[in-house]
């Protein structure tokens, strides 16, 4: 199981949320974004929901158009923040990224450390983020877990049969 990280970004923002898609795979994470993953016909808000859920980590790239706008992205970024409520004071789960400068709303700068994506160094301060909330949680990124001379990698199987007597089975 790698690393599920959810990509909140305003619609405008898009070309840089795929980008960071892309840096974020290459990074051995498993990014979602709606663009991606969505298929026609799907109930976007439910599969969107889902995929917000079932994250590890939420980025939220933050623009000039994203902090000032209304809608799905500000209930994104309140909702990510709600849920430190869950976490331990030291987890990341929540990693602001500047696309440019710009203000960053006070109910995410008063609680956590944002990173300017245009200082030289950022992106490594990004993996290292990603690397402490992999291990935090348990999840590997590329190389697997780390346990004494071994790498630990996951995978889940699943399989359904809905005759008798029938059988639901998840192995990871």
């Amino acid at each position: 199981m790698a690393l599920k990280v959810f990509i909140s970004y305003a619609k405008e923002d898009r070309e840089s949320a795929e980008r960071y898609y892309e840096l974020l795979a290459k990074e051995g994470a498993s990014p979602w974004v709606d663009f991606k993953h969505l298929l026609p016909g799907q109930n976007w808000e439910a599969e969107i929901e889902r995929a917000f859920s079932d994250a590890n980590v939420v980025v939220l790239l933050l623009s000039k158009r994203s902090v000032t706008k209304r809608g799905f992205v500000q209930r994104e970024a309140n909702d990510a923040i709600e849920r430190l409520r869950y976490k331990q004071l030291t987890d990341i789960y929540v990693i602001p990224l500047l696309l440019e400068p710009c203000e960053v709303p006070t109910h995410i700068a008063a609680r956590l450390q944002y990173v300017d994506l245009n200082v030289p160094g950022a992106w490594d301060q990004v993996k290292a983020a990603l690397r402490l909330a992999s291990e935090q949680q348990s999840i590997e990124l590329e190389h697997g877990i780390v346990a004494g001379p071994l790498n630990v990698f996951t995978e889940r199987i699943e399989d359904n049969w809905e005759g008798l007597p029938g059988h639901n089975i998840e192995i990871e």
